[in-house]
């Protein structure tokens, strides 16, 4: 039994891998500058629609978690709606922003059209 036990921990488990066309570092501010939090904004360009739609975020808490360039693309890894993601885009920004453009996005497209499945 402890074989087995010892056998299922070191099988390695895939990450499922996501792609977006952008990943936005978005700083949030109040109106008087005060930073309120940062956060990683994920973003598919929608050719009906003529724009970015937001398909989740992930607050950011550490800087390791911010997304590193590999060869073309970039890359991090992110846990969302508990489960754990590899996220590639094709191009990172970085915003400071008065307000959360995510929140504003969801509006015109709520969260049960964002799926990651």
């Amino acid at each position: 039994m402890t074989i087995l036990l010892l056998l299922a921990l070191t099988i390695p488990c895939e990450t499922p891998s996501i792609h977006f066309d952008r990943i936005d570092v978005n700083h949030c501010h109040r109106p008087d500058g005060t930073l309120v939090f940062t956060q990683l904004i994920f973003w598919r360009w929608s050719p009906y629609s003529r724009r970015f739609i937001s398909y989740g975020y992930v607050m950011l808490r550490d800087k390791q978690q911010r997304p590193v360039c590999c060869g073309e693309r970039h890359s991090v890894i992110v846990n969302h709606d508990g489960k754990r993601w590899r996220v590639t885009s094709d191009c990172v920004i970085e915003t400071w922003t008065v307000g959360d453009p995510e929140a504003e996005d969801r509006k015109r497209y709520p969260e049960f059209r964002r799926d990651w499945e």
